[in-house]
């Protein structure tokens, strides 16, 4: 057995009213776009009636009406007695007469729930409309308590079209008042391509059409010279989306009638942006942040299409394979521009990455042809000063890179002194960067570690390295809590006295070491396996530096201790390593203790 589910009306028309829109601005944009669609019906089903009334839109808002009522009033196809009954009475029906219904993508609506959004206003609804000088006026009044009537108009239309009027509720007056209507056409409709009148208190007042840079005038010329259409396309941004471009980009989707200007942010942006979308050159919104893929953070896009699928309340894009397949599309014609610029444009790629070096560098990584494109372009901290994957490549033949900036610090002042030439792979996308345009241009790459500096010093001769065992015993006691060896090297500049040369393993490593120390019973053997194949960070003392070779014959011990701590303190700050609270406080206290020794009376430092 089977039977008709039991539907409260008046719940569902609450529900659709109230809960399907994201408020009650949309009531017009709802009315302006059905009043539209039956416009097109009309210039489709009855072309010939086009020269002797052509398409308007006629809103007189309530402040200014006779009767106190908001009106809204078209000359399109207008609606026969079955048209009413199958299209306002069922709910969900499309609301397209005819054979129109057959070619929905000609319509802004596909749904037949528009009008209901008066409901968000009003409490009533009522629709005068005649289809044919055949056809009487026919009027259909419904009520948000889910009822409705149709009765033969006693004020016949001298035209065929329809009219829409609403008496709004208190708290909803100031929606049809004069001045928030013209504001909700020029935010809803500014691009429709009919003539639209709005009566105001001084008489009738077309509202004019506004043209995007893409389509032609409104007089049918086309889109001028380019220096013209610049202007229109920064023009354009600056008042939908409040900014000037740095740039922009024309974008068009055939499989969706989509044509429209991606602009490029002039200042970084940190997140995916909301793009402003037009439907049939209806406002679709102006927050849709599925439009373009998720990388482009650096574009903002403004787009009038006819077949974007939408959500049921026409402010929002429906997520599914056409939108996905649009998406896909769109953004493959922004990476193909930012190909083209770099390849052709040098004073215009280099504006754009000014400002949005970051992301081209993270889209580079896994697009080989922008990467071939920008790599000329895109600058990396080294030890050459700024350069170019391309001319370190040139100069050097190897890419030797630091994983980290922290090794890069570490490194770079005794690489450069030795004649050597390095790369910061620590900033972001950096590392990832070297290695795809190592892969991609067959260059060979190096990726150097600090404590492999070690190998490349030169050791002093047995006998000299002897000479310091007692200072780098003495080294060992003081900075035992650091958890380091002491060595000692012969290299370039000598004026760096000493080194600390460490990776994020041998850091971590001399973390537990001093851990280790604290604890005892189960953490000390479990820490002890922990770090059994690890390497220690290397405190390294220079053999070439005077103010090293004058310690190591000093006989004062506690004055030696003191400056090993300095020694230290250097180290941990000219190589940027971050501090552990021992050494803050080594660091803290190593140059006013220096001091204390130096002016203590009766000392001879």
């Amino acid at each position: 057995m089977s039977a008709p589910f039991q539907v409260d009306l008046r719940g569902v028309v609450d529900l659709l009213s109230h809960h399907l829109y994201s408020g009650p601005r949309v009531y017009l944009r709802e009315l302006i776009q059905n009043a539209a669609d039956a416009l097109t019906a009309r210039l489709l089903l009855a072309p010939a009636t086009a020269a002797s009334a052509p398409p308007r839109i006629t809103i007189t808002p309530a402040d200014v009406s006779p009767d106190g009522r908001f009106h809204l009033d078209d000359n399109g196809i207008g609606l026969t007695r079955e048209d009413i009954d199958r299209f306002l009475v069922g709910i969900g029906s499309s609301s397209k007469p005819g054979a129109a219904a057959s070619t929905q993508e000609t319509f802004i609506g596909h749904f037949g729930i528009g009008l209901l959004a008066c409901f968000l206003v009003s409490e009533t609804i009522e629709l005068c409309t005649r289809h044919d000088d055949e056809e009487p006026t026919w009027r259909w009044t419904a009520h948000s308590s889910g009822t409705y009537s149709v009765t033969e108009s006693d004020l016949p239309r001298l035209e065929r079209g329809t009219v829409v009027s609403l008496e709004a509720r208190p708290e909803h007056a100031h929606l049809v008042r004069e001045d928030t209507v013209r504001e909700l056409i020029h935010e809803f409709a500014a691009y429709l391509p009919h003539e639209i009148v709005l009566h105001t208190a001084t008489g009738p007042e077309q509202i004019v059409r506004r043209h995007f840079p893409w389509q032609a005038d409104v007089r049918g010329r086309p889109c001028g010279s380019a220096l013209s259409r610049r202007a229109e396309v920064t023009d354009l941004c600056n008042d939908l989306l409040g900014f000037s471009p740095l740039d922009w980009i024309d974008l068009t989707d055939p499989e969706t009638g989509l044509r429209g200007i991606a602009y490029l942010l002039p200042h970084p942006a940190g997140q995916h942006g909301s793009h402003r979308v037009y439907a049939d050159s209806m406002l679709v919104g102006d927050r849709c942040e599925s439009l373009l893929p998720p990388w482009a953070v650096f574009a903002r896009a403004v787009v009038d299409a006819d077949r974007l699928p939408l959500t049921a309340n026409r402010e929002g894009l429906h997520e599914g394979e056409l939108l996905q397949r649009t998406r896909d599309r769109l953004g493959s014609q922004i990476l193909s521009w930012l190909t083209r610029t770099a390849q052709t444009d040098p004073s215009r790629i280099r504006a754009f990455l000014d400002v949005h070096e970051l992301t081209v560098k993270c889209l580079a990584t896994a697009h080989d042809d922008l990467l071939d494109a920008v790599s000329r372009w895109l600058t990396f901290e080294s030890t050459l000063g700024p350069v170019t994957l391309p001319q370190f490549a040139e100069k050097c033949q190897v890419l030797r890179y630091a994983a980290t900036v922290d090794d890069f610090r570490q490194l770079a002042p005794v690489e450069s002194a030795q004649g050597s030439s390095l790369l910061n792979g620590g900033g972001t996308h950096d590392g990832a960067l070297i290695l795809r345009y190592a892969q991609l241009t067959g260059v060979p790459t190096q990726l150097v570690h600090p404590t492999s500096l070690l190998t490349a010093l030169d050791t002093p001769s047995p006998g000299e390295e002897s000479s310091y065992l007692p200072l780098l015993d003495l080294a060992g006691r003081v900075l035992d809590r650091a958890g380091c060896d002491m060595v000692v090297r012969s290299f370039s500049p000598a004026a760096v006295p000493a080194l600390l040369l460490s990776d994020r393993g041998a850091r971590s490593s001399s973390c537990r070491d001093g851990a280790g120390r604290s604890d005892d019973g189960a953490w000390t053997e479990l820490l002890g396996s922990l770090r059994a194949d690890t390497d220690r960070p290397q405190f390294v003392l220079n053999s070439r530096n005077q103010s090293i070779r004058s310690l190591r014959g000093c006989e004062d011990p506690g004055l030696q201790s003191s400056i090993i701590e300095a020694l230290y303190a250097y180290a941990l700050v000219s190589g940027h390593h971050p501090l552990r609270p021992y050494e803050s406080a080594l660091v803290s206290r190593a140059l006013p203790h220096l001091v204390s020794l130096a002016m203590a009376p009766g000392e001879d430092v």
